[in-house]
């Protein structure tokens, strides 16, 4: 596997991740978090929030990904998105923190944001190891 294929692995198990917190930490706020692709329209009950990740990038070894995450519920969104602000901020991993607009709605604004997390290589297994060392 090439290099940027596994840091996207990486960077899609850190959205789940994310998205799982959010989840936890939104519980009663919302029916789902959902993480999906920006083509996908699920169907659910609002309020719900829907998280889509950008392609990762590496900088300074760290691999970068924006998540942009979209309150699908009524107009009265403004204190539900202060609330995911309040507990992003919580994240050492969360970097930046902007509103835009959502994209097929002029109405309501959505979240943009960037996620840093130390880049993952794979360390060559040390061959023999005698009571902590290596020889």
């Amino acid at each position: 596997m090439n290099e940027l294929a596994s840091q996207s692995k990486y960077a899609n198990a850190s959205a789940r991740e994310i998205s799982r917190f959010l989840e936890q930490r939104l519980r009663g706020l919302y029916h789902n978090v959902l993480l999906i692709n920006p083509e996908d329209r699920p169907y659910t009950d609002p309020p719900n929030l829907y998280v889509h990740r950008s392609e990762p990038w590496i900088v300074d070894r760290r691999v970068i990904f924006n998540l942009y995450i979209f309150d699908d519920g009524d107009l009265a969104y403004e204190p539900r998105l202060q609330r995911i602000e309040e507990v992003l901020r919580e994240r050492g991993d969360v970097h930046k923190i902007v509103r835009a607009h959502a994209p097929d709605n002029m109405l309501k604004e959505m979240l943009n944001v960037e996620v840093m997390v130390p880049e993952r290589r794979k360390v060559p297994r040390l061959a023999q190891v005698d009571g902590g060392n290596a020889k």
